[in-house]
């Protein structure tokens, strides 16, 4: 966990530096929740997963795609539906608990 924060904390001090935008997408919602958490306040934290409602998370990606900046803690998306306009990196954090996923 610590590695995660860590690293986690590095992309956020480019995206403050670099005015980019970086998405993580972690294996579960709850990850993406707690990842996020202590992030907040210090650069535009977007946060989208199963816990947030299908109509709030459009919001949420649209706000994310419309930025200038900011980092995207993300769950449950597929690859295909992330915004990409303006991303300088994905990151991917965790192992899916199965091939299928």
């Amino acid at each position: 966990a610590a590695e995660v924060h860590h690293a986690t904390g590095f992309l956020l001090e480019k995206t403050c530096k670099d005015h980019s935008k970086v998405v993580i997408h972690f294996v579960s919602g709850d990850l993406a929740k707690y990842y996020a958490e202590p992030f907040r306040g210090k650069i535009e934290v977007f946060e989208s997963h199963s816990a947030v409602s299908k109509k709030v998370r459009k919001k949420i990606l649209q706000s994310f795609e419309s930025a200038e900046r900011g980092v995207l803690f993300t769950a449950g998306l597929s690859p295909a539906t992330l915004p990409c306009k303006g991303v300088s990196a994905v990151i991917l954090i965790g192992l899916p608990s199965s091939a299928k996923d």
